[in-house]
């Protein structure tokens, strides 16, 4: 059983269905490139996906910016001028993470990274391109109110990468370790407190 401890989570998932693309020598020879902390291979109801699962332990809630109480030097904001909130910031850290380690893994997966790295993936991991994919953002500290705006925000940033790899943006989900489980994802537990 591969367990990762992160953002006051554990995530279980059987050795031969978990990647941990985070700590892979492949992964860490590339700059420039984030990913998350694994892609796992994950059965709901009949249908078999390839989970590419972030864990984090709080985000910013979405705020509205009301522009014409922003200055610079004196001056109203000009209308040319870009808004990036720390909720902005989250949204494309969080999608570039999804990107990458979708590219990545796909890489990976048809041999671009050498033969070592395509054989490092747990055989579970082998059916990329038969399974579904899925992006599922676990947030321990959060509140299931403030998700639909946070994946909604989401789902808007990565709405060209879904559309160029014909995925449905109902693959990306923002959840609670709750929500997981009630949603049919056996892959998170709370971490149990002190």
């Amino acid at each position: 059983m591969t367990e990762i401890h992160e953002s006051g989570m554990i995530f279980r998932f059987p050795d031969t269905d978990c990647f941990r693309i985070e700590s892979d020598p492949a992964v860490a020879k590339l700059s420039n490139v984030k990913v998350c902390e694994c892609v796992a291979a994950i059965k709901t109801g009949n249908k078999d996906h390839i989970v590419f699962l972030e864990a984090k332990s709080s985000a910013p809630k979405e705020k509205v910016c009301r522009r014409e109480l922003v200055v610079y030097d004196g001056a109203p904001l000009p209308d040319t001028w870009d808004i990036i909130t720390d909720f902005d910031r989250f949204v494309s850290e969080i999608c570039q993470k999804f990107e990458d380690s979708f590219s990545t893994f796909h890489a990976i997966s048809h041999g671009r990274h050498g033969k070592d790295a395509a054989d490092r993936l747990p055989a579970g991991c082998n059916s990329i391109d038969s399974a579904s994919p899925m992006f599922v953002l676990v947030i321990s500290g959060f509140r299931e109110e403030w998700l639909a705006p946070l994946n909604d925000a989401i789902k808007r940033r990565l709405r060209h990468f879904l559309n160029a790899w014909k995925i449905r943006d109902t693959a990306v989900k923002t959840l609670t370790p709750a929500g997981a489980g009630t949603a049919g994802l056996p892959i998170v537990c709370p971490t149990p407190l002190p």
